[in-house]
């Protein structure tokens, strides 16, 4: 059990009250981690019922301010029109994408780049730049392209979630993803392109445009095996 972790948790999002945690836990919220059981909370609820002492060291109790501040900070965003939609889609757990527009574009890619919403003590339970790249995917704006293009070179090896979403918010980037297949020199680039080609809709000028770069490769003497073995599951 990571009593660190559970007591975190319940200071930031439960406002120190392990009854309102478990009860998140038991209908499964969205912002429910697998680290964290049900049992656990339940012990750590009985040994403060029995006066046990529970507390954070220095650092952790740092980092629960810091995303204190943070939910404050998220709070803020209802005091003008303009941003209450980008405070609701951090907040709340029902997903709402319609009503985003290109005005709301800066803040999305903000968010999307934002590394420490992506920790799950900070609003959103880390999900809030998924969310992000969810919103840039639906609305298959250039910029928006780019900035979740950008991310995906710099993603982290715990943000697999983030991944996986920016991947699926590519799949409708076909033109702009063989572009980058296509540029040279081979580097992370082409390498995270013919990854997110994987999401997109296999047709037959995506097939051949695929052929083609695997063949100039061969050609150039590529040996970057990951990347060869990318573009002959696209193309196979």
């Amino acid at each position: 059990m990571d009593e660190v972790l559970i007591l975190m948790h319940r200071d930031v999002h439960f406002s120190g009250s392990f009854s309102a945690m478990l009860e998140y836990y038991l209908r499964d919220g969205v912002g429910a981690i697998d680290e964290i059981d049900v049992e656990d909370i339940l012990h750590l609820k009985v040994l403060e019922e029995q006066d046990v002492p529970l507390a954070l060291g220095p650092e952790e109790k740092r980092r629960v301010l810091d995303a204190k501040e943070a939910y404050k900070k998220v709070q803020a965003l209802y005091q003008n029109s303009q941003t209450t939609i980008l405070a609701d889609l951090i907040l709340e757990e029902e997903e709402k994408l319609d009503d985003f527009t290109e005005a709301h574009l800066p803040w999305l890619i903000n968010l999307l780049h934002d590394s420490d919403f992506s920790d799950p003590l900070y609003p959103g339970y880390g999900l809030a730049p998924v969310r992000a790249a969810k919103v840039l995917g639906f609305l298959q704006k250039e910029i928006g392209t780019n900035a979740l293009f950008e991310r995906l070179l710099h993603i982290g090896n715990e943000e697999v979630y983030l991944q996986e979403e920016i991947l699926a918010a590519l799949r409708y980037a076909k033109d702009f993803l063989v572009r980058r297949l296509q540029s040279r020199p081979v580097n992370q680039e082409t390498l995270a392109a013919a990854m997110a080609l994987g999401s997109v809709e296999i047709d037959k000028e995506l097939v051949e445009a695929v052929k083609r770069e695997y063949e100039r490769l061969i050609e150039e003497g590529c040996r970057d095996s990951l990347l060869l073995q990318y573009l002959e599951a696209l193309y196979s």
